[in-house]
């Protein structure tokens, strides 16, 4: 806090600290206008406000796309029975099979609801699988689980 002070207030005059840049802050964004010039008064930076900097931002974003990725593992139990890593609920199913068809709705669904809440109406997902293995002392190979990874890209709506 006392570093904070000393850079942003002067409050120290017993000490002396300079942040400098080797570069200029280029700024855009509708408001840079209005805040750009104290901050680089305060860190004694040079600026540059390129002509059109209240619409950069909006030009990037309706050129970029929305990208959503989140994964989910079916895991066997001590038990035998299969649950899900990164699902709530705690439930449990009797065969693989119908773990790994729950995930994979659950992880489509998902995406496409942080899709739509990120700005896309695009529904179309791509869900790849990799199996986690491990191996015993005899080298066979153990199933410690499926992961799931469920991917959506799509242009915002706005374009």
């Amino acid at each position: 806090q006392k570093l904070f002070d000393t850079i942003f207030n002067k409050s120290d005059a017993s000490l002396s600290v300079r942040i400098g840049f080797d570069h200029p802050i280029i700024g855009v964004g509708a408001p840079i206008a209005q805040f750009l010039p104290e901050v680089s008064r305060l860190l004694d930076a040079t600026t540059i406000i390129p002509d059109h900097q209240d619409v950069a931002n909006a030009i990037g974003a309706i050129t970029s796309l929305v990208s959503v990725e989140r994964q989910m593992t079916v895991k066997p139990d001590r038990s035998g029975k299969f649950y899900i890593q990164g699902l709530t609920g705690g439930r449990r199913f009797d065969e693989v099979a119908d773990a790994e068809s729950h995930a994979r709705k659950q992880l489509a669904s998902l995406v496409r609801k942080i899709a739509s809440r990120n700005g896309t109406n695009q529904t179309r997902v791509t869900i790849t699988s990799t199996d986690l293995l491990g191996t015993t002392a005899h080298g066979e190979d153990i199933f410690l689980g499926r992961q799931f990874v469920a991917r959506l890209q799509g242009r915002p709506d706005t374009v």
